[in-house]
């Protein structure tokens, strides 16, 4: 019969579950103190939730929140990194340390509730970081990957908005006005 501790738990981990938009499984043996201690305040400083489990608990709280497979991944101790905000955070943070120990191993983890393989977290640890990414969305990738003869200039994904780039005006050389912030005063628009 389960214990009411161990209710409580099965309980935590399905909350943790449902509200994660990445967790990542771990396998932490060998690792001394000061490792784990170092570990855990990457993973914090990140807004990583890191903590062990036993593998039956985990087993029966993916199980209760619908995610099946996870029976092959929870051999020997495990370890459970949650992220609520950024996805890419502990598979990044987990990654690098397991190349920089080469003691922690990455077993698996769960990605908006599919289990991606060891492999896949190693793709989602190597994508750019999220602010990164929305960076480039919001921006329109301006300035940030061009081939030879592409103007990289700030102003050349804000041509429509009748900005133009240094290539409109004959090559002279523009400066934009302050905006209000007046963070870019006197910053060149374009660098080739």
């Amino acid at each position: 019969m389960p214990t009411p501790k161990k209710i409580q738990t099965v309980e935590e981990i399905q909350s943790k579950l449902n509200e994660a938009s990445c967790v990542v499984l771990t396998d932490f043996r060998g690792l001394n103190v000061a490792q784990a201690t170092a570990l855990r305040r990457r993973l914090t400083e990140a807004g990583v939730e890191y903590k062990v489990y036993k593998n039956t608990l985990i087993k029966i709280a993916a199980d209760n929140v619908g995610i099946e497979g996870l029976d092959s991944y929870l051999q020997g101790p495990t370890a459970l990194a949650f992220s609520t905000e950024d996805p890419i955070a502990p598979a990044k943070i987990l990654a690098d340390f397991a190349r920089e120990t080469k003691i922690l191993k990455v077993k698996a983890g769960v990605l908006d509730g599919q289990i991606i393989d060891k492999d896949r977290v190693a793709e989602l640890a190597a994508l750019p970081p999220k602010e990164v990414i929305l960076g480039k969305v919001v921006g329109g990738n301006a300035g940030t990957d061009f081939w030879p003869g592409q103007c990289a200039c700030w102003s050349h994904a804000q041509t429509s908005m009748g900005v133009g780039c240094h290539k409109a005006t004959k090559g002279r050389s523009r400066r934009r006005s302050s905006d209000r912030s007046g963070s870019i005063r006197g910053r060149k628009m374009c660098y080739d």
